[in-house]
């Protein structure tokens, strides 16, 4: 089976000094350090499903974006069910003051978050794909890439 994932790489930009967010999955999820992720539903555009994930993880609606970069990175890998998952990676800019809601996913994904610069966040996170995603979203976004 083939399904598509997005993830969101949530930044804010201050003269120059760009803050990452990542998430921390509840131990039950793996325990681990991340970006906003998600399953497009079926039927559903990238980008709706972008605006969807974010929201429910974070509590951060599309109001709060000041720019998206799309197709920032994109990688693709066979999950655990042995579906064949593509994910595509989009870079958010967000406009400064954000407050996260962590409470507001209905999951209960994420206990904790951080903001860290590009370093530090490559430091925590687990996968890949993940610290490669984030590198193309930190060069996008210093390109003045829309």
């Amino acid at each position: 089976m083939k399904r598509e994932k997005v993830q969101a790489v949530l930044f804010t930009s201050d003269h120059g000094r760009i803050k990452f967010l990542l998430l921390h999955a509840i131990p039950s999820r793996g325990g681990f350090w991340q970006g906003v992720t998600g399953t497009v539903e079926k039927g559903e555009p990238t980008t709706e499903a972008l605006h969807r994930e974010v929201r429910e993880e974070t509590g951060i609606d599309r109001m709060s974006f000041k720019r998206i970069i799309p197709d920032a990175y994109e990688f693709s890998f066979i999950d655990r069910r042995g579906d064949y998952v593509i994910e595509h990676v989009f870079g958010v800019e967000l406009r400064s003051p954000v407050e996260v809601d962590l409470s507001r996913n209905i999951y209960e994904e994420h206990s904790d978050y951080r903001w860290l610069p590009l370093d530090e966040a490559l430091e925590l996170l687990r996968y890949d794909s993940e610290k490669r995603a984030f590198k193309s979203v930190a060069e996008k976004a210093t390109s003045g890439e829309r």
